[in-house]
């Protein structure tokens, strides 16, 4: 580097730097132009990036004011910590090793405070913090959009990468109501500092999720596959697709409901489809390993559930349809199909 500081008098220097300027500052760039604006820009663009990052913070905490030229000075001249402590009134272990892992380039100001706030009040996070190369603006993003008890390093180690970690928060947000209270939250986050794995509590949930209300009660012959554990454990008893994700989600928003059928020596599993307005019918009998049942069975249980009104028929709506497709209706006449 010394040997090129002498070449510089024969160089034939740029006068415009607003480029590099524009890139290295990132978002900060009017804060960043107010202190080395035109002829100071080598100033910032020349400097360590360490370094840089510290003066990016001093920005970030307020926006200059005042003697720019002594502020530039202090810049140069002051070390970090006391440039920090002068911005924040005070330097949390761990900060100035944050923006040591903070790239090259500026962030938004929000980055900045965010972690300083952050390690001011969770000081155990540094361990984490030391042991990546880069804290990302996107890992920041990706904190600040969770719900504060969930705002540590420590939790976003408990998964692979942020798009699992939101996807985890969306679906914890969901199962409780919309709006989980700071505390649902402070049970989510001590569950996973204790190891439990996110799939597992996701499944738990899951698994006792309850199906519709049954078309069929009040009969022992019919067993309702009334949640998903049962519908899992009853695609592992019977060897199908009970328990694959397509069927699951089929028969907890209701259009399909599922009975294993007690009252036959063959085991069977019935399935059972809503007609809306007009009750259900029955949609399919299946036996081990997803094999049509004996004519015996399939009489047997069809008899059972003719006591409830339910048989193997059409859909009164595609049966509608299927009319308003072959037969067009008179624009003054009645609707006389035959």
């Amino acid at each position: 580097m010394s040997a090129a500081l002498d070449d510089i008098p024969y160089a034939q220097l740029s006068t415009e730097y607003s480029y590099l300027l524009r890139h290295l500052a990132g978002p900060l760039l009017p804060r960043v132009y107010r202190v080395f604006g035109d002829e100071h820009a080598p100033l910032y663009i020349l400097t360590d990036p360490a370094r840089r990052q510290v003066w990016n913070a001093c920005l970030a905490a307020e926006y200059p004011e005042g003697d720019m030229a002594c502020l530039r000075r202090n810049f140069l001249l002051e070390r970090s910590k006391t440039l920090l402590d002068d911005a924040y009134g005070h330097v949390p272990d761990g900060f100035q090793g944050l923006l040591r892992r903070a790239g090259k380039i500026g962030h938004d100001p929000n980055y900045y405070t965010f972690w300083h706030d952050h390690l001011t009040h969770f000081p155990e996070d540094f361990a984490y913090i030391s042991g990546r190369l880069e804290i990302s603006a996107e890992l920041t993003e990706a904190l600040l959009k969770l719900p504060a008890p969930l705002r540590r390093l420590r939790v976003y180690k408990c998964f692979k990468n942020l798009r699992d970690m939101g996807d985890f928060v969306t679906a914890m947000t969901a199962v409780h109501g919309g709006t989980p209270s700071d505390e649902v939250w402070d049970v989510i986050r001590d569950k996973l500092y204790a190891g439990r794995s996110p799939l597992k509590m996701l499944l738990k949930i899951v698994d006792a999720a309850p199906c519709p209300a049954p078309f069929i009660t009040g009969d022992d012959r019919f067993r309702h596959l009334n949640t998903v554990k049962a519908m899992k454990a009853a695609g592992l008893k019977f060897k199908n697709c009970l328990r694959s994700a397509f069927m699951i989600k089929d028969v907890l928003r209701g259009p399909t409901q599922c009975y294993e059928f007690i009252g036959a020596e063959e085991p069977c599993v019935v399935g059972l489809t809503t007609d809306g307005p007009f009750g259900c019918r029955l949609d399919d009998i299946r036996g081990l390993k997803n094999k049509p049942v004996s004519d015996k069975t399939e009489k047997m249980v069809e008899q059972a559930l003719s006591e409830h009104g339910i048989t193997k028929r059409r859909s009164v709506f595609s049966i509608v349809e299927d009319w308003e497709e072959r037969y067009e209706p008179s624009d003054d006449t009645d609707f006389f199909p035959f």
